[in-house]
Order: C-alpha cells, then sequence, then structure tokens
C-alpha cells in the first residue's frame, strides 16, 4: 500500500512527517512540480530570515526516510493527471499550497506596475522561474503595498534595506539591480483595518525602525483614539515610530482604515475611515492581500473560496483523496498553520490503513 503526496512545502513535507512515523511500513511519495523542495520555506520567506528557513533542516530529515521518496519536476495535472495517482496510490493527498495571489481591483489598476506579494518574495530568493528579464520594468520612485499583514512588512523591508544587506542574504545580483533601478524615494503600505486590528508582528515591525535609509512614518490621529483591537501589542510599537527622528531618511508610510477607489495619474485614489480623500503616490502597486489555491484537474474547485472543498480533509466527490494546508482552506498564517493543518488530517489516513489514530 502506498501514499502520494502532492507539493512538497510545509504541508506536504509535514503531511509526509506524521505519515512515515504513523506509517513506517507503507510507501509515502511526495511529487513536486520544481526542481527543489520546500515551497512556501524556500521561495516565500524572506531571504534575511534564515531563522525561519530553518524548519528546512528537519524536512530534509523527512525526506531521508527510508519510505519516503521525492520526485521533483513533476507537476501534478501536467506530466501526471490526478486520475493517475488515484489509480496508482491508495491515498493521494493534495499539499498544493496558495500559488496565486490575490489582486486589489479598482478602476485604473492597469496602469501601474503590479506586482504580487509572493512573487517578490519569490524573485528575492531566486526562484527558478524569475530571470530578470520578466521583472516588471522601473523606474519607480513611489511603491505603495496593500495590506496589512507581514507579506507587506517583508516586502517594504526587501524595497528598503541596504543592498549589502541583500548581498548577505544571497539575493541575485540581478535582482538587486532591478530594485536599486526603480529609484525607491517612499514607500507606503495602505490597508483597510485599523492600526489595532493589523496583523503585523512585533517584530517584523520593529525591523523596519531598523533600517538606516528609510523610516517608517504613521499618521499620529491613527494611533491616538485606539482603545480595543486584535492586535495592541504591534499597535503599541506603531505608537513609538512617532518619536523616530527623521535623520534624512526616506519614508515608509503607513495608512490605515483606507477604501482604494481607483488607481490615476501614479497614485492610489482612497478614502479613511474618517472620510479624508487622499491620494496616495504608487508607481508600483504591491498586492500583499492574500493568495488562493491552484485548482487542479480531476478534483473539485470552489473559486469564491480560493481552495478545493472537502470534508475534514476528504475531496468532495472523492474516496480516497485529501486535501491539507492552503488548498484545504485558504487559510491564513504560514508555516504553523500547515503544521497543524497536517496533524489533523493524519489521524483520518492511518485510520484507513487500520492503524487507529
Amino acid at each position: 500500500m502506498s501514499i502520494a503526496i502532492v507539493g512538497s512545502g510545509p504541508a506536504g513535507c509535514y503531511a509526509a512527517d506524521g505519515l512515515s512515523r504513523a506509517l513506517p511500513g507503507q510507501q509515502i511519495d511526495l511529487f513536486e512540480r520544481l526542481a527543489l523542495p520546500f515551497g512556501l520555506v524556500r521561495y516565500g520567506v524572506a531571504p534575511d530570515h534564515p531563522g525561519t528557513k530553518a524548519v528546512a533542516r528537519i524536512f530534509e530529515r523527512v525526506l531521508a526516510r527510508p519510505n519516503v521518496r521525492l520526485v521533483c519536476n513533476t507537476e501534478v495535472g501536467k506530466s501526471i493527471s490526478l486520475a493517475e495517482l488515484e489509480s496508482q496510490y491508495d491515498i493521494v493527498v493534495l499539499a498544493t499550497g496558495a500559488g496565486i495571489a490575490r489582486q486589489l481591483t479598482c478602476p485604473g489598476i492597469e496602469q501601474a506596475i503590479n506586482v504580487a506579494g509572493m512573487n517578490l518574495s519569490a524573485w528575492f530568493n531566486g526562484h527558478p522561474g524569475i530571470a530578470s528579464g520578466v521583472l516588471p520594468a522601473g523606474p519607480a520612485r513611489a511603491v505603495c503595498i496593500v495590506g496589512n499583514g507581514n507579506v507587506s512588512l517583508d516586502a517594504a523591508r526587501l524595497l528598503a534595506m541596504p543592498v549589502e544587506a541583500l548581498e548577505r542574504a544571497s539575493v541575485p545580483e540581478p535582482v538587486i539591480a532591478w530594485r536599486e533601478g526603480l529609484g525607491i524615494e517612499e514607500i507606503h503600505i495602505c490597508g483597510r483595518g485599523s492600526a489595532a486590528s493589523a496583523r503585523f508582528s512585533v517584530p517584523e515591525l520593529m525591523e523596519l525602525a531598523a533600517l538606516p535609509g528609510f523610516r517608517p512614518v504613521i499618521d499620529a490621529r491613527d494611533v491616538a483614539a485606539c482603545e480595543s483591537g486584535s492586535n495592541l501589542e504591534a499597535l503599541e510599537i506603531l505608537r513609538n515610530f512617532q518619536a523616530l527622528l527623521d535623520s534624512g531618511r526616506r519614508p515608509i508610510r503607513f495608512h490605515f482604515g483606507q477604501l482604494i477607489h481607483s488607481f490615476a495619474n501614479q497614485s492610489l485614489v482612497t478614502s479613511n475611515h474618517r472620510n479624508e480623500m487622499a491620494e496616495i503616490p504608487a508607481s508600483m502597486v504591491i498586492h500583499a492581500i492574500g493568495h488562493r489555491a491552484v485548482a487542479i484537474d480531476g478534483a473539485p474547485f470552489d473559486d469564491s473560496a480560493g481552495c478545493i472543498p472537502n470534508h475534514a480533509g476528504l475531496v468532495v466527490g472523492k474516496t480516497h483523496t485529501y486535501v491539507v494546508g492552503w488548498a484545504a482552506h485558504a487559510m491564513g498564517g504560514g508555516i504553523a498553520e500547515s503544521r497543524n493543518s497536517a496533524r489533523a488530517l493524519l489521524p483520518l489516513i492511518t485510520a484507513k490503513f487500520g492503524a487507529g489514530s
């Protein structure tokens, strides 16, 4: 008996970890469309965060187990069909992650240089599908990042950090040259929520304050009136940004409570929670408002939810095909959530093999 896992990112590797331990006598094959495994860990985590990437060492030990095999350069739906896998394996687990970025839609947005936040990270991580010729042409004196999460902070930091730091993080030279060629003078981070409910982590916020060439700037009115919210710890850091000295550093400006109406004249036209209209300069717009799964031929797909419909992990209409991680429920979060999703699926599959839960 055997198990096929489609995708070798965090969800796939955590699923392989649990299943290879619980079912040591069963063969587990991971199918990866790229030449190298680990998905989000390799290409989605900012290259200057090696501590987060260190989980790859755990995954390497999983792949070294005698009942686990990695099959790279094999895309399910192209190299091999899902139906073929289902006919050859007792269990199939879809762990294809979130391969498509959600995009801001508003009149005129096509006039901007549009970049997905996930693509920006992939470029800086040397994704094999990215070459210097496909990087969007600049210049882009002003950049606006849409979204109030850590992906936005990663994008801002990668666009603002010194060249020497990028080189230490092994960012490819063509990407560094592209970044420098943009000629960025100001960065904006724009989101719908309040400063007290932003999904920023404290360490990532504090990294912005340490940048030598840029400094975070916030409107005092956006933080003064906040007394409750889901992220008061981050709110306190945002308040502290008001005390940072200018020192000639270029601004990373935060804009909270923003409703985006249109793009015109190299600016996003917005209104805020105080009903004030504004134009946020944005030659380049980076979309960091979430991701969605990729549809797979032979599996159902919920386009509105951006995931593969399932009942507790079992794909709707299937008898032995499961889904895990982002592909299962378009969840927020990252590596830890993928681990939890894989753990929840484990007893359902082991029960199929008579191994209990």
